[in-house]
């Protein structure tokens, strides 16, 4: 214990080998979460259907700055 109190830093020292150590679980662990996110981003993007609700949106701002312009 006397030579361990003797090493600078030992708490961060620790955190970092626990890091890596963990690395490749923790990976696993967010992978599925990670590409169920970008289906979702993907699926939103790619809608016919939110796409034409912010059109008709634009068009409605447009409409409402129009009439409050004059």
């Amino acid at each position: 214990m006397l030579n361990l109190s003797k090493i600078d830093r030992l708490s961060t020292k620790l955190q970092i080998m626990s890091f890596i150590a963990n690395f490749h679980d923790n990976i696993h662990m967010v992978t599925p979460q990670i590409h169920a996110i970008i289906t979702a981003s993907r699926s939103v993007k790619n809608s016919a259907k939110l796409r034409k609700l912010l059109e008709i949106i634009l068009a409605f701002g447009k409409c409402f700055e129009a009439q409050h312009l004059l």
